[in-house]
């Protein structure tokens, strides 16, 4: 869990730049020796990894039995060391060391590609530590610069000297810091501590060569990482070097509102009247890395005033029979299908079926405190009612159909997790429910009410409830991204999705749809107002705030910019559509994978493609 929230964390506040960061086979180092008490190299060469080790571990990072410890907690332990870093390097050749009455022993371990895969060598890896050691024989004093990944926290000494540390919650990945490594004339002892949160664990290290300074100077212009930017720029980086997309790091600083980085490039002397690349050229670098032969499929379009600016499609719709991803494939959409619903019932509204006043009761009369829950609640996950979808065997019953009318009495069992009202709580019952009400009141399945009412209205040809029995033609696959593999997802039968999740749509049809929604042609002024509204709680009753949940619908800000939002998450697919109202800008990303491969997922890309067309318009972070 830990990671999954800190990859959307990054994604939400804009932690990434435009520039290939290929993951490459790692060299190995051929000057080398093992044996049982220590490793040592002689001497080092440029972009050759660091792959054998001593290693020692895994030692808890408190004594308590608790399965959840707390950032503070484990920063504690990050910030301070179990025995001084001397006596670390010192028991190696004694092959053991005691640490709080406990007998460690070091091994030699061997990295697969330049990764050392602590998950693979121990049991045991939540909030876990382990040191690693290796010796270096230099014939003549030099100074590197070492590149690093790291799975989460580290810590390197230099002959019992701290030279780096990092705090950080991420997977490894080759060269996310860049060190200064002064190795002396003979022998130097390197240390490393990497300390794990949860899940995946491990650490890379190679020296990183000269020829990569200025696509490194590119990527960290983008991603606001200034101590590198200074550090490349002393050691010589070439400051108007362009990537192969022919970003500058000036105009990548620039994209991305990377205020102090821009003003430490012009201190540099840098050109600032280099241009931009071709808009159309960033965006499809963004997806450079995930296009090969076992690709995924991505369907992208952006807009402005009404207008496409830029569609594309990319990789497999079907990855075992190599059929691409075309403009018109059809994937499903998962939670964006949670605004179709809102403005179905808000539309009924309107037409006085319906109040988004009326109480639950009155549609499911037995339904457990239904006389507590409005529609409004169940519109903006208020209601209380616990989550279907949050329960732990729901993916081993998906499967296989189930009845609107049995789901829904299972949800009646689960006691509520708030009063009514007292919080927002991301809630996929409320949506199912509201399915549900939209048939009791109109007589019609709700597929069949949006298709007579939305769909074909406004010419969405390609837009409608998934049916497990009559799967639509040109459909996209949903694949899974585990353990650095691409599979086959489980497939839902999604009859479980209900009105929380089960539409399949294109991105030409999302775009229709959006523009439709923002120019009132699907609600009155008085509805869609209500839709955009940010909704106030017990807990959070703040009118003056513009960040929220209106009616299905998220509503926030990004860089300076009113975002309009919803995403979709179901396993095999990830989906977003964003509208930037003042912009009249509207991106759609779909992608028949979840999970996805890291740095891809469908919100953060949606936010990287309104960057490169809106970026002079958005405020500096």
């Amino acid at each position: 869990m830990k990671k999954f929230i800190l990859v959307i964390i990054l994604t939400l506040f804009g932690f990434y730049s435009i520039g290939r960061t290929n993951q490459l086979p790692a060299k190995k180092n051929p000057q080398v020796n093992v044996d049982s008490l220590t490793v040592v190299y002689n001497g080092l060469v440029e972009d050759e990894a660091l792959c054998k080790w001593m290693i020692i571990g895994p030692i808890p990072v408190t004594d308590s039995n608790s399965k959840l410890i707390t950032q503070e907690e484990q920063k504690k332990v990050f910030d301070e060391e179990f025995i001084s870093p001397p006596d670390i390097c010192s028991s190696v050749k004694e092959g053991k060391l005691l640490v709080k009455n406990n007998e460690y022993k070091w091994q030699p371990v061997e990295a697969r590609d330049g990764i050392i895969d602590f998950a693979k060598i121990y049991k045991e890896t939540a909030f876990r530590t382990v040191y690693a050691f290796a010796e270096i024989n230099m014939a003549e004093a030099k100074e590197f610069i070492l590149g690093v990944g790291s799975d989460d926290g580290i810590k390197i000494w230099l002959n019992n000297k701290l030279v780096h540390e990092n705090w950080i919650g991420r997977a490894v990945k080759q060269d996310d810091d860049l060190i200064p490594f002064q190795l002396k004339k003979g022998r130097n002892q390197v240390l490393v501590k990497v300390q794990n949160m949860e899940y995946g664990w491990g650490f890379t290290c190679r020296v990183f060569k000269r020829r990569q300074f200025e696509d490194r100077l590119i990527f960290c212009s983008g991603s606001g990482d200034l101590k590198t930017v200074k550090l490349l720029l002393s050691l010589g980086a070439n400051v108007n070097a362009k990537n192969e997309t022919g970003l500058t790091a000036l105009n990548n600083a620039r994209l991305n509102g990377r205020k102090e980085i821009i003003n430490s490039l012009i201190e540099n002397g840098v050109d600032q009247n280099i241009s931009f690349p071709a808009k159309e050229k960033l965006v499809d670098e963004l997806f450079y890395n995930y296009v090969k032969d076992d690709s995924i499929g991505f369907a992208v379009l952006a807009a402005k005033d009404g207008k496409i600016l830029y569609q594309n499609s990319y990789g497999f719709a079907d990855v075992e029979n190599k059929i691409p991803v075309r403009l018109n494939t059809k994937f499903r959409v998962a939670s964006i299908t949670k605004q179709f619903i809102a403005a179905s019932i808000l539309k009924l509204e309107e037409q006085g079926l319906i109040s988004t006043g009326d109480l639950l009761s009155k549609f499911i009369p037995d339904f457990p405190r239904g006389n507590e829950v409005t529609i409004y609640n169940l519109l903006t996950h208020t209601s209380g009612i616990h989550s279907y979808t949050s329960e732990p065997d729901l993916p081993l019953r998906v499967t296989t159909p189930i009845k609107a009318e049995a789901l829904i009495n299972e949800i009646k069992q689960d006691t509520f997790d708030f009063n009514p009202g007292d919080k927002f709580l991301y809630n996929d019952s409320g949506y199912f429910i509201l399915g549900y009400i939209i048939e009791k009141v109109t007589g019609l399945n709700y597929g069949d009410y949006l298709r007579q009412n939305i769909f074909n209205p406004l010419g969405m040809k390609n837009t409608g409830v998934y049916d497990s029995e009559l799967k639509p033609e040109k459909e996209a696959l949903g694949y899974s991204f585990i353990n650095d593999k691409i599979s086959k997802s489980i497939n839902w039968d999604m009859s479980w999705a209900g009105g929380a999740g089960s539409l399949y749509s294109t991105i030409e049809d999302l775009f229709i749809w959006n523009e439709a929604l923002y120019n009132g042609k699907i609600l009155s002024s008085e509805n869609l107002k209500k839709a955009l509204n940010p909704v106030a709680t017990k807990e959070n009753n703040n009118p003056a705030s513009e960040d929220g949940y209106g009616c299905g619908l998220f509503l926030s800000k990004y860089r300076g910019l009113n975002e309009i939002s919803h995403s979709g998450g179901i396993e095999g697919f990830n989906s977003s559509l964003l509208r930037i109202p003042e912009q009249n800008f509207t991106v759609v990303v779909l992608i028949n994978c979840l999970p996805t491969p890291p740095g891809i997922y469908a919100t953060y890309v949606s936010q990287r493609i309104a960057e490169i067309y809106l970026w002079d318009k958005m405020e500096a972070q």
